[in-house]
């Protein structure tokens, strides 16, 4: 039995005769998409006009914050005395 074997070229097809047919080699992978560009491409897309007339949210605004020190007496004792 003769073996013939591809000849490996980076990115390219290489095909080998055999008794049952042609190989193809592919030398390069698929890549994988990172992170961002796979969440842009699947991300869900607005086709109904109803959906791309939708604004942004409108939300009542926020309370202001509590103070982060209370001052409860000016000449309180203090416990290190």
């Amino acid at each position: 039995m003769k073996l013939v074997t591809p000849t490996r070229v980076a990115g390219a097809r290489v095909a080998a005769k055999g008794r049952r047919g042609t190989l193809q080699v592919v030398a390069a992978t698929t890549p994988q998409f990172k992170s961002t560009k796979h969440h842009q491409r699947s991300r869900p897309k607005k086709t109904r006009p109803s959906e791309k007339r939708k604004g942004a949210t409108k939300y009542e605004e926020l309370p202001p914050p509590p103070p982060e020190y209370e001052v409860v007496s000016a000449k309180g004792k203090s416990s290190d005395e």
